[in-house]
């Protein structure tokens, strides 16, 4: 090089306006390889020349100058997590020492990212990820042979065909990380001669389509996380993915195109322990049982939205160590629900089997997951029969009960009451209840939202004890039953409602209590209508119609008109009907001969 040590670190700190990096202590006094003085984050080989450049998070500004590839002494270079800007410069393919770090991430720079790079054939760690390089990934990257822990190219724009050359890298064993790019077509199968890969496997959020290539199914050291979701694979999982045996951490391929059966092969990831995800596909068919040999399984099991249909194998109770979120829902599965899901002692949330076609009576034993705290989701099913009381012993869930849109029918059980911490959505509209609404139900006294009852066929009085759900803030829907009776002036209790209060269509008789006007702060949705009450009005509640959006209370009643409780005993009235005086005397008719 006809340039000095000195000259080549000084084109690098005027390119990169090193008057203002975070740090620049020594440079441009003095040599920069000196004992004494040394220049920031330099060092320097016992012949004078740069052999390590490590200028990370500094400011450093600008694009990186051609003459940087003159810097032959060096063997680890690392500027990331600055503003460099532009192209990354060919030369830096003359940098064939460097056996350590090539490491520019967290820049700016973008354009293509130079083939040269492919002349660093000793490089072990490769970090070029979150910039903006765009284009192909030029092929001669394949002989970087020497890597071993990291290939890093992730978040960029890198588009077209992923070089089949990259499967020549056979010793790299940590994490291949092309995540968040637009490669697409068909994923190399040559990336099976991975063979030594270890940690992470990451081609995530890319337009990979086509078939997944059964050779990654030779990845069989895989011990970390597999993340292939979002993309468009399409066509059936190969059942070779199961001899990933090692795996024990996640298995991500949700949101692709997969169809067919699911393997039954993938039970063989027995140490799987955190996530399985394999949700928004196009998977068909049954569920294998073998899934149930995934017992080391602690979390997540997502299979929704998809086409598995048929009945929900009984050796999901196998799954023991189960703890959270168990998503099942939104597919065609039929027939009755396991009752092996008692089994599941564990689990403490996330309990989601809503928007099948799950049938029959709801088994007791759903009563057994006693540490359920949150989202017991069975609604959009054909559930039929009682709602089994045993549903009282999930006495820890605070939040979301929902079984709406099935065919419970008989009374809903009186131990509903137990779940006195329950804060919100309790959801049993649109089944065909019967018989009265427990006066337990007033026990859910912490509820704060969505208490819905409506479209269903319960009778009796309205239960007093409802206004003690005093913390509701939106939607109160008892309407569409065949309560009768009158309005519980408690209701009034319920004063921080400020949307839906609707006890419409059903059988309520009497006058409307003042207390109800209490609802002051509500602005929509306001029904009494389609009713059998009468009398007067209350002001407190007529007020409500200047302030509340969409607001009835007369249709199909007879407000205005006195109710038969209040009228002397020379009327008779019917709660149906207009209350008129009785005759004072009965004309005796004239027999006629």
């Amino acid at each position: 090089s006809c340039f000095t040590n000195y000259e080549l670190l000084a084109k690098l700190y005027n390119a990169t306006n090193g008057a203002d990096w975070t740090i620049n202590s020594n440079w441009m006094t003095g040599d920069p390889c000196s004992n004494e003085n040394p220049w920031y984050r330099v060092t320097c080989s016992t012949s004078g020349l740069t052999n390590s450049l490590i200028i990370e998070e500094n400011n450093l500004v600008g694009s990186l100058p051609s003459q940087i590839g003159l810097m032959i002494g060096l063997g680890d270079l690392e500027l990331y997590g600055n503003s460099l800007t532009g192209s990354l410069p060919s030369q830096i393919g003359l940098l064939t020492r460097i056996t350590t770090s090539f490491s520019v991430y967290s820049n700016r720079f973008n354009s293509l990212l130079p083939s040269q790079i492919g002349e660093l054939t000793q490089l072990k760690q490769l970090y070029v990820h979150v910039n903006s390089f765009s284009g192909s990934m030029p092929s001669q990257l394949g002989s970087l042979v020497a890597m071993t822990s990291d290939f890093s190219v992730y978040s960029n724009s890198f588009s077209g065909l992923m070089p089949s050359q990259l499967g020549s890298m056979t010793g790299l064993n940590a994490r291949f990380s092309f995540y968040i790019n637009s490669f697409s077509g068909l994923m190399p199968s040559q990336l099976g001669r991975l063979s030594m890969m270890t940690t992470n496997f990451n081609v995530y959020s890319n337009g990979f389509s086509k078939s997944f290539p059964s050779e990654m199914g030779q990845l069989t050291g895989m011990t970390g996380n597999f993340y292939c979701y979002h993309n468009s694979y399409s066509g059936t999982l190969p059942s070779q993915l199961g001899q990933l045996s090692s795996l024990n951490q996640q298995l991500y391929l949700y949101s692709n195109r997969f169809s067919g059966s699911f393997p039954s092969q993938i039970g063989q990831m027995t140490l799987l322990t955190t996530t399985f995800y394999i949700f928004s596909n196009s998977f068909s068919g049954s569920l294998p049982s073998e899934i149930g040999q995934l017992t080391s399984l602690t979390a997540t099991f997502s299979i929704n939205s998809n086409s598995f249909s048929g009945q929900l194998p009984s050796e999901i109770g196998l799954l023991s160590n189960f703890r959270s979120n168990l998503y099942v829902n939104s597919n065609q599965f039929s027939n009755s629900l396991p009752s092996q899901i008692g089994q599941l002692l564990s689990m403490t949330s996330g309990l989601s089997l809503n928007v099948n076609s799950f049938s029959g009576v709801l088994p007791s034993q759903i009563g057994q997951l006693v540490k359920l705290i949150t989202h017991l989701y069975l609604n959009q099913n054909s559930f039929t029969g009682n709602i089994p009381s045993e549903i009282g012993r999930l006495s820890l869930l605070s939040s979301q009960i929902q079984f709406y849109s099935n065919s419970f029918s008989g009374s809903l059980p009186s131990q509903i009451g137990q779940l006195s911490l329950l804060t919100q959505v309790c959801k049993f509209y649109s089944n065909r209840l019967s018989s009265s609404l427990p006066s337990q139900i007033g026990l859910l006294s912490m509820m704060d939202a969505n208490f819905l009852f409506y479209t269903n066929s319960l009778t009796g009085s309205i239960p007093s004890q409802l206004g003690k759900l005093s913390l509701l803030t939106y939607f109160f829907r008892l309407d569409t039953n065949q309560f009768s009776g009158t309005i519980p002036s408690e209701l009034g209790l319920i004063s921080l409602l400020t949307s839906t209060f609707q006890l419409e269509l059903n059988s309520l008789t009497g006058s409307i209590p003042s207390e109800v006007g209490q609802l002051s702060i509500m602005n929509t949705d306001y029904y009494l209508s389609s009713n059998l009450l009468c009398g007067d009005i209350p002001s407190q509640v007529s007020i409500l119609s200047t302030t509340v959006l969409n607001y009835d209370i007369s249709t199909s009643n007879s407000l205005g008109t006195p109710c038969c409780e209040t009228l002397p005993s020379s009327f008779t009235c019917s709660p149906t009907s207009v209350p008129t005086p009785l005759p004072s005397s009965v004309p005796t008719p004239t027999p006629t001969y």
